[in-house]
């Protein structure tokens, strides 16, 4: 990481990157002013709307964190140019597009890594821990309660007003799965109903999905998991429980 020299592909999270030893070059924004405006608050020798540019800049990696619809373009131009890539989750829209991101990276001898943070906790740092020393015995079942309301700063692109490739599934179950995943095992079939219940969403996204999950299972023995992901419920806890034997 000390000799790590990163672009960013949108104006955010450069005190993240020099907190972790990282050098940040130059910034991408979709918008001249904002790009020149982050550069110069942040003495960013690059400030440019051209990917390009910010890809000739002496970089060796870049975090791409713009809205969903275009992290797979961007993402293969930077493989192209021979530039490690940190993504924002989703990798992709589909299956389809993520699955040739990864298999051009590794095509190329180049990292690609999806930014999800909540593995990186303690906390699921911890209950992986307990779950992996049979603290809890055999597991049985797992609930994760992701539900909040989406602050109205917010209710923009992730609610695909303008965007496409929005909505609480994209944003926040993806989330869910990175938790779930390395504590129960392979998903093995998935259930859900989502639907649109804010007054105030006008973008035609979902904003409110439940789920259940069917898991291989650490020790081969299936496990059931619930999701409650949602944009619109203000008064709930956030919550991971995993229930043993």
């Amino acid at each position: 990481m000390t000799s790590l020299k990163w672009g960013l592909i949108g104006a955010s999270v450069i005190d993240a990157m020099r907190a972790s030893c990282g050098t940040v070059l130059g910034v991408w924004s979709g918008a001249e002013a904002r790009a020149q405006e982050f550069a110069a608050d942040h003495s960013l020798p690059v400030g440019t709307t051209q990917v390009g540019e910010l890809l000739a800049a002496g970089i060796g990696a870049v975090y791409i964190s713009s809205t969903n619809d275009k992290h797979f373009d961007q993402t293969l131009r930077a493989l192209k140019a021979g530039k490690h890539v940190l993504c924002e989750k989703p990798l992709a829209l589909d299956a389809d597009q993520a699955e040739a991101m990864v298999e051009f990276a590794d095509e190329q001898n180049l990292v690609l890594a999806a930014n999800h943070h909540l593995p990186g906790s303690p906390l699921h740092a911890a209950v992986r821990g307990l779950v992996s020393d049979g603290a809890i015995g055999e597991v049985l079942s797992a609930r994760v309660s992701h539900a909040a309301q989406l602050p109205e700063r917010l209710r923009g692109w992730r609610l695909g007003t303008q965007t496409p490739g929005s909505g609480v599934i994209l944003d926040i179950t993806c989330h869910d799965a990175s938790v779930l995943n390395p504590l129960l095992g392979e998903p093995v079939e998935v259930t859900a109903l989502a639907v649109q219940q804010a007054r105030w969403n006008q973008g035609g996204q979902d904003d409110a999905v439940m789920t259940v999950i069917k898991y291989a299972g650490p020790d081969g023995r299936p496990v059931l998991a619930q999701t409650h992901d949602s944009f619109t419920v203000g008064y709930a806890k956030t919550s991971l429980e995993v229930h043993g034997t």
